[in-house]
């Protein structure tokens, strides 16, 4: 009898939403870009719901009751949690759900959201870590690294699969910061200079001297393949000039 009130009345908000256009949609990376902490803690607590207590601590559990118990927020105008169950669209009465399919798409969502915050950990702020850090299901989304043991038996810090490497990101950094000195200059004018006076004109020389010295320290280390092939190289040809690359810094 509760089920079939809480579906009309479900039914009845739902009609309204505000978040039809999301029906079935996961995040995209532009959407996640503009993010602010509020919104990561929100759907972190969306999925925590998910989290029951265990022998070996908090773990991610997918019952029929738990879907059942998620939908309730349906009946509460304006609940964050709204768009997040629009975007799933598995809703109980539907046809051809089931809370299976409902995790499913629960999974789909938070590996998006996690993986995000893993390839941008600047997004990550203290309570957001706090979240993070508690749940096993949460915390790799933290790391980038991971020590890994080479052929030769030494441990090694290497970078987590499918994140682009740090020497790619600071290339890229560098390109960047390159394009927005260009633009920087290009913008001002012969007549802009002129009417500067000259403190601000000393202030500009130090500030310009300063982009350049970043712009050309962001580079990648990549010199020591630069005459070697890596994909054609041995293992041996690699490591005798990874070595003689270590002894020449």
């Amino acid at each position: 009898m509760w089920r079939r009130v809480l579906t009309k009345q479900r039914n009845k908000f739902m009609e309204t939403s505000q978040w039809k256009s999301v029906k079935d949609k996961n995040f995209r990376s532009t959407e996640l870009a503009q993010w602010g902490e509020k919104q990561y803690i929100t759907f972190l607590r969306f999925v925590e719901q998910f989290m029951v207590a265990s022998e070996d601590g908090p773990k991610y559990s997918n019952t029929n009751d738990l879907w059942l118990k998620a939908e309730e927020v349906m009946l509460m105008p304006d609940h964050p949690f709204q768009e997040y169950l629009w975007r799933i669209n598995r809703f109980t009465g539907g046809k051809d759900t089931s809370y299976r399919k409902f995790f499913k798409k629960v999974n789909d969502l938070m590996q998006t959201v996690l993986k995000f915050i893993q390839n941008n950990p600047a997004v990550v702020t203290d309570e957001m870590r706090k979240i993070l850090e508690m749940y096993p299901r949460f915390q790799w989304a933290l790391k980038q690294a991971q020590v890994v043991e080479t052929a030769m038996g030494f441990p090694v810090v290497a970078q987590q699969a499918q994140l682009a490497s740090f020497d790619q990101r600071l290339y890229t950094a560098g390109v960047k910061t390159v394009d927005l000195l260009e633009k920087l200059v290009d913008s001002i004018s012969d007549r802009d200079l002129k009417t500067m006076k000259a403190r601000d004109k000393m202030i500009a020389i130090g500030r310009m001297g300063y982009i350049f010295n970043i712009a050309k320290s962001l580079k990648p280390n990549t010199k020591i393949f630069n005459t070697i092939n890596i994909n054609g190289a041995s293992r041996e040809e690699l490591e005798a000039s990874l070595l003689k690359n270590a002894r020449d810094e």
